[in-house]
């Protein structure tokens, strides 16, 4: 009787063969019932350099891997896959969808990750495991395009995976980084409870800084006290003046760390923090820790210049544009300084490339025509009203709640000064509503004293 299965082996005959099983037998030791055996010794002989030649595709792919050549491991992966088939492994999976997402072919990587997690077992292969959670979550928490809550939401649910068998005492680096990664992914969510979202990431900062100490590990525990400022700087709620007294401490102590020679690009994002958090402090700014913070942010910029770093410049030029534009002094020359800054910050920040920043630069633009008061006061505030709706267009209601209720307060603002009554309680509600929505209710309860 014919095999009909063994012309899957490159080259060999299948006469002769009573069933395809009886290579498998022959391979084994077994008794072979074939009326021919030399077939049995081809079929074998095939299938050793078929495996010869994966091993030495693997190796191929292994060593561009090892060498971060990501578009040739991706394509040698890629045909390791395609040559085993169904009995492709979960790390070649896993290590491919590495290089796709280095890449940038981050929905592939994402199939790829799928497809090793469908092999593998959390109890039974709990290694490869746990890396296909982890790479899928830092895919997940990249990925740009669609929901971006909802993406957050499954990076979370991956990197809490891995952590199931990921433990500090066996693997205390894997461990470690896989909290930094969970931190930064909670701190990053636009919508739902901010306050428990960022006293969740600060949980995480603390507990990767188990691991990250000052002495053994001192640029990841600078990292990681830099984020840990972030997330106690940008809390809504709460003890403000106290999270911005802990966000100081922990920015000052990544200083030790981070030295102008020794690391000025991280030393230069430590400056322009300390200046965020002397413009917008609890309570408000003072002319004086106005001009302390334009002070750190020109010490930054002797590091970010628009040349070699234009995004942290153009955040610089924002920066600066809305210190200047609270300065009590000479209002109206400064006013129209931070609207030269926001311009300037714009030419680098897109619409296409930095969506985010760009809507929160128009937002501030828009601001700042609104409060300006020199010139046609009716045309600035128009101006501004054309600026606060492009912000709009990204910051929708239901992917960014919190920024679409700042951007409605401005609103709100430029239309009572134009007596457009309609348009101004509209606005007014948009803001309460969104702010609720993300359980800011103080800040709901202020939009509407102060609008409605």
């Amino acid at each position: 009787m014919e095999c009909n299965c063994i012309r899957r082996f490159d080259g060999v005959d299948n006469d002769g063969l009573k069933s395809a099983s009886c290579c498998i037998r022959f391979g084994s030791g077994l008794e072979c019932n074939c009326e021919s055996a030399s077939c049995c010794i081809r079929v074998v002989i095939a299938m050793g350099k078929k495996e010869i030649d994966i091993k030495a595709l693997r190796a191929q792919a292994e060593e561009a891997f090892d060498a971060e050549e990501w578009d040739k491991a991706a394509d040698l992966f890629g045909q390791v896959k395609k040559r085993l088939g169904r009995d492709t492994s979960g790390d070649v999976h896993v290590c491919l969808g590495i290089a796709l997402a280095t890449t940038g072919k981050t929905v592939w990587a994402i199939a790829s990750y799928q497809d090793a997690l469908a092999l593998c077992d959390e109890y039974e292969t709990p290694g490869i495991w746990a890396d296909a959670q982890y790479y899928l979550g830092l895919a997940y928490r990249d990925l740009r395009m669609g929901n971006r809550t909802e993406h957050l939401a499954r990076a979370i649910e991956c990197f809490e995976g891995a952590l199931r068998v990921l433990k500090p005492e066996d693997k205390p680096a894997e461990w470690a980084t896989c909290n930094f990664k969970l931190a930064q992914t909670y701190q990053h969510i636009p919508t739902g409870d901010r306050v428990a979202y960022l006293r969740r990431s600060i949980s995480c900062y603390e507990a990767a800084m188990r691991v990250y100490t000052e002495d053994d590990q001192p640029q990841n525990w600078a990292a990681a006290m830099i984020n840990m400022g972030n997330a106690f700087h940008h809390m809504p709620s709460g003890d403000l003046v106290e999270c911005s007294r802990q966000a100081t401490e922990c920015y000052e102590a990544a200083l030790r760390v981070y030295t102008e020679e020794a690391r000025p690009s991280d030393w230069a994002m430590a400056q322009m923090n300390l200046g965020v958090l002397s413009v917008e402090p609890p309570g408000g700014p003072t002319d004086e820790s106005l001009r302390q913070g334009i002070a750190y942010f020109e010490a930054a910029l002797r590091v970010y210049t628009k040349q070699r770093y234009p995004r942290d410049w153009g955040t610089l030029m924002h920066n600066l544009g809305n210190a200047y534009r609270e300065l009590p002094t000479d209002p109206g020359e400064n006013k129209q300084r931070a609207i030269d800054y926001f311009q300037q910050a714009l030419t680098v920040r897109t619409k296409w490339r930095d969506a985010y920043e760009w809507a929160r630069t128009q937002d501030d633009l828009g601001w700042t025509y609104a409060l300006l008061t020199t010139g046609d006061a009716v045309a600035n505030r128009r101006r501004g009203i054309t600026h606060l709706q492009a912000a709009l267009k990204m910051y929708t209601e239901k992917a960014y709640p919190a920024d679409y209720a700042r951007v409605q307060e401005h609103l709100a603002f430029a239309y009572r000064d134009l007596g457009e009554s309609k348009a101004f309680r509209d606005a007014c509600a948009n803001a309460a509503r969104a702010y609720r929505a993300v359980g800011m209710e103080a800040m709901a309860a202020k939009a509407e004293s102060e609008y409605v």
